[in-house]
C-alpha cells in the first residue's frame, strides 16, 4: 500500500517540523542546538544502518527530518540581520536601489498604480532641510541591504520591467496586519513571500535594463501578449474572467463574481491547476499522436509546453503541483514504472516545500493538495458506497463529493462559508470550464496565425462564458437570500483543533468499520 512507502513518512515529519517552527515560537537561540541535535540523530541513524539494524535507525531518521523542517522554516521565514526591514519604519523618505524580480502589474481598482517586488541593494538617506533620517547614524548616508520590498508606484508608466535595476524614493513602512479575525492579513500574506516592508513611490528611475534571468523576460512578454489578445477580442468584463480561468490572473475580476464562485464551492476553477495541465497535456499529446508520432515523442513534446505554461501562470503552488505530478508521471511512463498517485503527490509536496517551506501556509497550496489528496484517497471508497448511482454519474459524483469533503473545513476556516451546493455545482461547472479552457487554448493558438478565425473561437468562448456566469449566479442564490443562507451558510471560522479532528475522522473513514457508512445500497459491500 502507498501509505507504507518511506516518502509518506518523510513528508509527514517534514511538514510537522515546519508547523512546529511556525507555531511553537522557538527562540532564535535554539537554532544552533537544533542543528547539533539533527546532526546527532542522523549520525546515530547512519551507524545503526551500518550495524544492520535498519529498524532502529528509523526513529532517528524521522527525528532528523522533523528538525530539518523546523530549521528550514526558520532560515526561510525570519529576516536576516542585513534585511531592509531593520531600517523600517523610516521617519523620512529614503532612496532605495535594487532589482525588479517579478513582472510589474498594472492595477486599476480605484486609482491606477503599478506594483512590483524589488530586491534591494542599497538604501540611502533622503535629507530634507539638512536633517538626518532617524534610520541611520549621523556618519552613515548609505547602507547595503538585502531582502525584498513590495513597491507601489502611482506613476503608472510601463517603461521598466523584470530584471531592471531601478531607484525609488519613499518611506519604508511595515505592512498592515489584520485588524480582526476574518480580515485579509496583508502582513502575513507578504511575509510568506519573504517580504517584510513596503514602499509607496512616484516615478521609478531606471538605472540598468535587463539584468535578471534572460529566459523570464520571454515568459513575461508572452504572457502580456496573450493578455492583450484576450483584451482585444472580448469585452472587458468577460476578458477578466477568461484571464482568470486561463492564466490565473484575477486582478480585474469583479468581487461579486469571485464571491459567486466561492458560494458555489467552485472558486478553484479560477486557479490554474491540474484541470488546466491535464487538458493541455491531452490536447498536445493528441495532436502529436494524430500527426503519426509515437506516444513517447508525444509526451516528450507535451512536457516542455506544460512546464512553459506553468511559468506563464506564475508558478503558484497548484500549477507547480500539477506540473510536477505530470512530469513524474511521464518519467515513470518512460521507465515503464507504475507509481501510485498518492506517492507522486507526496513527492510534489516535498519538492515544493524544500524550495519554499512557506508555501505550506498559503491557501492555494492547502486547497490544491487537500483536494487532490482527498480525491485519490476517498474516491475508491465512495464509488463502492454509491453503487446504486448510474455508472456514468458515479465517478464524477464521487470525485466532486471527495473534493468537497476535503475542502469544506478550509472554506469555513478562510472564507467563513460552507458551500453545501458545491457537490452539484461542480458537476455542472467543471465540464463547462473545461470547454472554456479548450476554446481559450484554441483561440490563442489561432491568434498567432490568423485573427479572423481566432475571432470566431473567441466569440464561441464569449457564449460559453455567458453560460458559465448565468449558472454560477443562479447557483449562488443572490436572488434568493433565504435559500442562500441554507445552501451556503455563513459560519464562524473553526479552530485548528476542530480542523484536526475533522481530517482525522476523514482519514479513518475508509479504514474504520465504525465510521463506515452505506449510501444508496441495502446491504454491506464486500471487497
Amino acid at each position: 500500500m502507498w501509505f507504507k512507502k518511506p516518502i509518506v513518512g518523510v513528508v509527514i515529519f517534514f511538514i510537522t517540523g515546519i508547523l512546529a517552527g511556525r507555531y511553537l515560537f522557538f527562540s532564535p537561540s535554539f537554532v544552533l542546538p537544533f542543528y547539533l541535535t539533527e546532526v546527532a540523530l542522523l549520525t546515530f541513524a547512519f551507524f545503526a544502518y551500518l550495524r544492520e539494524k535498519g529498524k532502529l535507525s528509523i526513529p532517528f531518521i524521522f527525528g532528523g527530518i522533523f528538525l530539518a523542517g523546523t530549521l528550514h522554516f526558520y532560515t526561510s521565514y525570519f529576516p536576516s540581520p542585513e534585511d531592509i526591514v531593520k531600517c523600517a519604519p523610516s521617519r523620512s523618505s529614503v532612496w532605495i536601489t535594487g532589482r525588479i524580480i517579478n513582472s510589474p502589474r498594472l492595477r486599476e481598482d480605484g486609482r491606477k498604480r503599478i506594483t512590483f517586488i524589488m530586491q534591494p541593494f542599497w538604501i540611502e538617506q533622503a535629507t530634507r532641510d539638512g536633517l538626518i533620517s532617524a534610520t541611520f547614524s549621523e556618519k552613515q548616508i548609505k547602507k547595503k541591504v538585502e531582502g525584498k520590498v513590495w513597491v507601489t508606484s502611482f506613476f503608472p508608466r510601463r517603461y521598466y520591467g523584470y530584471g531592471d535595476v531601478v531607484r525609488i524614493r519613499g518611506k519604508l513602512v511595515i505592512p498592515r496586519a489584520a485588524q480582526k479575525k476574518g480580515d485579509f492579513d496583508w502582513q502575513r500574506y507578504l511575509s510568506y513571500q519573504g517580504i517584510w516592508t513596503e514602499v509607496t513611490t512616484g516615478k521609478v528611475e531606471v538605472l540598468e535594463k535587463g539584468t535578471g534571468n534572460p529566459l523570464l523576460p520571454l515568459v513575461f512578454s508572452s504572457k502580456n501578449w496573450l493578455e492583450e489578445k484576450i483584451d482585444k477580442n472580448l469585452p472587458p468584463f468577460y476578458s477578466s474572467i477568461l484571464k482568470a480561468i486561463l492564466l490565473g490572473e484575477r486582478e480585474g475580476l469583479p468581487s461579486r463574481i469571485l464571491e459567486s464562485f466561492r458560494r458555489t464551492g467552485t472558486a478553484h476553477v479560477l486557479v490554474v491547476s491540474g484541470l488546466h495541465v491535464g487538458l493541455l497535456l491531452f490536447i498536445v499529446f493528441t495532436v502529436v499522436r494524430v500527426s503519426g508520432f509515437s506516444s513517447k515523442i508525444a509526451y516528450g513534446v507535451a512536457l516542455p509546453i506544460v512546464i512553459y505554461y506553468a511559468f506563464l501562470s506564475g508558478l503558484r503552488p497548484p500549477i507547480v503541483r500539477a506540473t510536477l505530478m505530470a512530469t513524474v508521471g511521464i518519467i515513470c511512463y518512460f521507465l515503464d514504472r507504475d507509481v501510485p498517485l498518492m506517492i507522486i503527490l507526496c513527492l510534489a509536496a516535498l519538492i515544493i516545500l524544500l524550495v519554499n517551506p512557506l508555501s505550506l501556509f498559503t491557501v492555494s497550496f492547502q486547497l490544491s493538495f487537500l483536494a487532490v489528496g482527498g480525491i485519490v484517497y476517498l474516491v475508491p471508497y465512495l464509488e463502492k458506497k454509491l453503487k446504486r448511482l448510474p455508472g456514468l454519474l458515479r465517478k464524477p459524483f464521487s470525485v466532486s463529493l471527495a473534493a468537497q469533503l476535503s475542502l469544506l473545513p478550509l472554506f469555513a476556516f478562510y472564507f467563513e462559508q460552507f458551500p453545501l451546493i458545491g457537490v452539484v455545482a461542480n458537476l455542472i461547472i467543471v465540464p463547462l470550464v473545461t470547454l472554456i479552457l479548450g476554446l481559450g487554448f484554441l483561440s490563442l493558438t489561432l491568434a498567432t496565425f490568423t485573427l479572423r478565425v481566432a475571432q470566431l473561437a473567441f466569440n464561441t468562448s464569449w457564449l460559453a462564458l455567458k453560460g458559465l456566469l448565468f449558472i454560477v449566479n443562479f447557483l449562488s442564490f443572490f436572488w434568493a437570500p433565504r435559500l442562500a443562507q441554507f445552501l451556503c451558510p455563513r459560519v464562524s471560522s473553526p479552530s485548528v483543533v476542530i480542523l484536526f479532528l475533522y481530517y482525522a475522522l476523514l482519514i479513518m473513514l475508509p479504514v474504520s468499520p465504525f465510521l463506515s457508512f452505506r449510501l444508496f445500497a441495502r446491504s454491506p459491500v464486500r471487497d
